[in-house]
């Protein structure tokens, strides 16, 4: 983790000190910075993470185009305020949003409010019955609604800086690509530093394009089971006894809805 937080504080350095740069050339994130870190192999291990943490204000967002939803998060203020931070977690246990505690105190001494949430399937009270709830471009229309839900980024004009591990990652890849330069990504994004996960473009040519990585390939065959409807029940139950267990869930099918992204 002590890694980790040093990484994402480089990023933030790096933030402060052109964030005047960004102010006069008024670009979108793709021309300016771009800082996916997953050649790094972040150290992250699945646990049982706390639901709050001293600092910290925990509590429910339930964004208004997300009826019924209500998504369990925890949010640290920025005494001498420069802009605000989303923290999106992956498939890294229970209270997933805590594995970002560390790196979101130290963000916040630089001048950086952060926001962290449980996830649709990892918060209680967002977790569809329904896999179909849980497609990417709903995902990646979470991030922008639990922002908004917050107004943190309300006085920089709805932009905000996102920082992604695993799952949150791809998901925030898509946020980019989806509707290509119109995209609510490139629009709100100030930079984004993903974890752990490459470019979509470049992890799909690894596995399915002409020139393939065979290891790749191999390593990434657990995903196929992962996305299986039932991926939890299947082959004796493997993935609830090596993934969920390991990620403090005891029950099956809660930690299901946490696999369909």
């Amino acid at each position: 983790m002590a890694q980790v937080t040093s990484v994402v504080n480089s990023v933030f350095v790096l933030i402060d000190s052109c964030v005047k740069e960004y102010k006069t050339m008024r670009a979108v994130l793709p021309s300016i910075v771009l800082l996916p870190l997953a050649t790094l192999a972040a150290p992250f291990v699945a646990q049982d993470y706390p639901a709050c943490a001293t600092g910290f204000t925990c509590g429910t967002l339930s964004p208004v185009d997300k009826p019924g939803l209500s998504f369990h998060c925890a949010w640290i203020s920025a005494s001498d305020e420069k802009g605000v931070v989303l923290y999106a977690h992956g498939n890294d246990g229970k209270w997933a949003k805590g594995m970002f505690f560390e790196t979101m105190s130290q963000v916040a001494a630089l001048g950086y409010t952060g926001l962290s949430c449980d996830q649709r399937g990892y918060s209680p009270g967002a977790a569809p019955d329904d896999m179909a709830s849980y497609n990417y471009d709903v995902l990646a229309s979470d991030l922008f609604s639990l922002m908004d839900a917050s107004n943190f980024s309300a006085p920089y004009g709805g932009k905000f800086h996102m920082v992604a591990h695993d799952q949150g990652a791809r998901v925030s890849w898509h946020a980019i690509a989806k509707g290509g330069s119109a995209s609510e990504g490139r629009k709100r994004f100030l930079s984004f530093t993903s974890l752990s996960i490459p470019h979509s473009d470049v992890f799909s040519d690894a596995l399915l394009g002409p020139l393939a990585d065979y290891d790749s390939q191999v390593a990434q065959q657990y995903v196929r089971m992962l996305v299986l409807p039932n991926s939890t029940q299947v082959d004796s139950q493997q993935i609830y006894n090596v993934i969920c267990k390991h990620g403090g869930w005891t029950d099956i099918s809660t930690c299901q809805k946490t696999l369909w992204w």
